[in-house]
């Protein structure tokens, strides 16, 4: 429950000393949400040890997250990370 109500409208929550959840409304969004978590935390991290980073605006931030939320944009992510994966593991069944 405390998850639940942590995590609202977002798709992914951090779990101090469990790592985090991360959901979405499809296999495929859920995929590319927690890839991009990934990423960004590198991505922050390098730029933290750079100096102080330059967020995103909040109205910028929601611009983004339509873009990425698009369903588009997740079938043309979801099918090159299944193309990877097959070329990685031939013998998989997706």
């Amino acid at each position: 429950e405390r998850v639940a109500r942590g995590l609202g409208a977002c798709n992914a929550l951090l779990l101090r000393g469990h790592g985090c959840v991360v959901v979405g409304g499809s296999v495929a969004a859920t995929v590319m949400a927690s890839i991009y978590l990934r990423d960004n935390a590198a991505i922050q991290t390098e730029a933290m040890r750079m100096g102080e980073p330059r967020y995103l605006s909040t109205e910028e931030a929601r611009a983004a997250s339509r873009v990425m939320g698009s369903g588009l944009v997740i079938e043309r992510a979801w099918n090159y990370w299944v193309r990877r994966a097959r070329q990685a593991m031939p013998d998989l069944a997706v």
